[in-house]
């Protein structure tokens, strides 16, 4: 019995590890996406990448918009970059 339970202890402190490295890894991975997001609007902003690329940035953001990263990508990105964009000539683009 004492066998048992120390082999259900083992596999919960195996469980909790492996969850709190899921965790974290996750934390990395959003971290790096907003990152990379913040980084592009940058570009952006000194006239390195073009209004076509944030374009596509945006609305491949917003298709895949299930998940919640991507949402808080799209909002980082139209903040740092949302008034560059707002331009007639960029809403042709979009339609």
């Amino acid at each position: 019995m004492v066998c048992v339970c120390m082999m259900v202890y083992i596999q919960d402190q195996k469980r909790a590890t492996l969850k709190e490295e899921m965790e974290l890894t996750l934390k990395k991975t959003r971290k790096k996406s907003l990152g990379n997001i913040r980084f592009n609007g940058e570009l952006f902003k000194l006239q390195m990448l073009s209004e076509t690329i944030m374009h596509e940035c945006i609305t491949r953001l917003l298709k895949s918009s299930s998940d919640e990263e991507s949402l808080e990508c799209f909002a980082r990105l139209i903040t740092a970059t949302g008034k560059d964009l707002d331009k007639e000539a960029a809403k042709v683009d979009l339609m």
